[in-house]
């Protein structure tokens, strides 16, 4: 048995290197170096499972891949069909979900059906439906762009689908008035496929938007069951109120299908004072803050000369809080006697409303019913009320401030420009006053 042969450096040559010419070999010199310690390895156990590559991305695909890596990923890794499906897969993730939907459905890969589900799910329409079902309905979705100024919608038009927006904004319109307004992530169209009704307003694009369709079998057949039990979640807080409560389960179940729900952010406003009534609101869930503006007019006066003096009157609006709106609490009532919005509303916190339609409110409601809703709405004060307890608050909010700024005016002492770590201590405020807010 052959002995394999060992090579040996002695003073930085090597020799006993049988198939080499030891004349042709060139000499090494090992430069100095110091000694260097290295910390210890430590090998973290890994799992050795490796990803499977995608059944659904070609060969052609794959060698494309391949072939972009070169030169700055090593070709070990490169020649793994699995690093090279998990760069692709990474790359159709980041794809636009207008792209993928704009594909046929059967063209779609696994990662573009997740990348679709992912975006939808995360949408506040599709947060409370079960997983599953959203993934199940974004295989149905495609692409539908419109101009500015296209209608996407017509009112009395047939329901045949609703609309997913995912770039642009667009106007509801009632009767050729803007009544709502909706932006990318927010939904049109759901509340025919609701009640299996007509239209009943106009959504035209103000700028360029991009929609997910969904035709109304799909809507049918994947997301109805659902909304029916968002429905029966309505109908309970309906029947909690003293107005519904004496309604007929058949009557509220109808009055259901009506009914638009709209989220709030904190802050959020749901209308402004002085804007038309084109709605009637019901609180949901959260609060709901209606609020007065009210006008005090206030008199500068400095001198000008000798007893002379120039008064400048100046008009400051003020907010009074009117009530804060609980669920089942009704508001918005201007829509029966045709006035204008005569309070603003305003979200505290995150809060969602049930909406109903003027046109609707006039065909459910009969006329001893609006005159009781109208009583159930928050009263507003007389005007001179409102003033006063305005004028209260700001004579509240000057006396603290008077009297921490006669407090500093007291505890200063002029100290000559010399002054000591313990005598600025008595410049500093003393607890009570502390605690008094300006």
């Amino acid at each position: 048995m052959m002995e394999r042969s060992r090579s040996t450096a002695r003073n930085g040559t090597f020799h006993n290197i049988p198939h080499l010419k030891t004349q042709n070999l060139p000499t090494l010199t090992a430069s100095p170096s110091p000694i260097r310690s290295f910390p210890k390895l430590t090998r973290q156990k890994t799992s050795h499972t490796h990803q499977k590559p995608d059944k659904s991305l070609s060969n052609f695909q794959i060698h494309q891949q391949k072939k972009q890596t070169q030169g700055y990923i090593p070709d070990w890794l490169t020649s793994r069909d699995d690093f090279a499906s998990f760069i692709l897969s990474s790359l159709q993730n980041s794809k636009n979900i207008d792209q993928i939907c704009a594909q046929h459905p059967t063209s779609r890969s696994p990662s573009d059906q997740k990348s679709v589900g992912k975006w939808v799910y995360s949408q506040e329409f599709f947060k409370k439906m079960p997983k599953s079902l959203v993934y199940e309905t974004c295989e149905y979705l495609t692409t539908k762009i419109f101009k500015a100024g296209d209608f996407i919608i017509r009112k009395g038009g047939q329901a045949d689908c609703m609309f997913i927006i995912y770039s642009g904004t667009v106007g509801v319109y009632i009767d050729g008035k803007k009544v709502a307004e909706r932006n990318a992530g927010q939904v049109v169209g759901e509340t025919a496929l609701d009640s299996d009704r007509p239209r009943n307003a106009d959504v035209q694009a103000e700028t360029v938007v991009i929609t997910l369709q969904l035709m109304k079998i799909y809507y049918t057949s994947k997301i109805l069951h659902f909304k029916k039990q968002e429905k029966l979640m309505n109908k309970r807080i309906l029947i909690k109120t003293p107005f519904f409560s004496k309604w007929s389960p058949i009557r509220l179940e109808s009055f259901t299908d009506y009914l638009v729900t709209s989220n709030y952010k904190d802050g959020q406003m749901v209308y402004e004072e002085g804007s038309e009534s084109l709605n009637l609101y019901i609180v949901q869930q959260g609060s709901i803050l209606i609020q007065k503006k009210i006008f005090i007019t206030k008199a500068n006066k400095w001198p000008t000369g000798l007893k002379k003096w120039e008064t400048q009157k100046v008009n400051r609006a003020y907010l009074y809080n009117v009530a804060t709106l609980k669920a089942g609490d009704v508001f918005g009532v201007e829509v029966f006697g045709n006035q204008t919005r005569l309070t603003l509303a305003v979200s505290e916190g995150n809060s969602s409303c049930l909406i109903l339609n003027k046109p609707d409110c006039f065909e459910i409601f009969r006329a001893s019913e609006q005159q009781k809703l109208v009583g159930l709405g928050p009263v507003v004060p007389d005007a001179s009320v409102m003033q006063s307890s305005v004028h209260r608050k700001l004579e509240q909010r000057f006396e603290r401030a008077k009297v921490l700024y006669d407090a500093l005016e007291i505890n200063y002492k002029d100290w000559g420009g010399r002054e000591s770590e313990l005598e600025k201590r008595f410049k500093k405020k003393t607890r009570y006053l502390t605690s008094i807010r300006p």
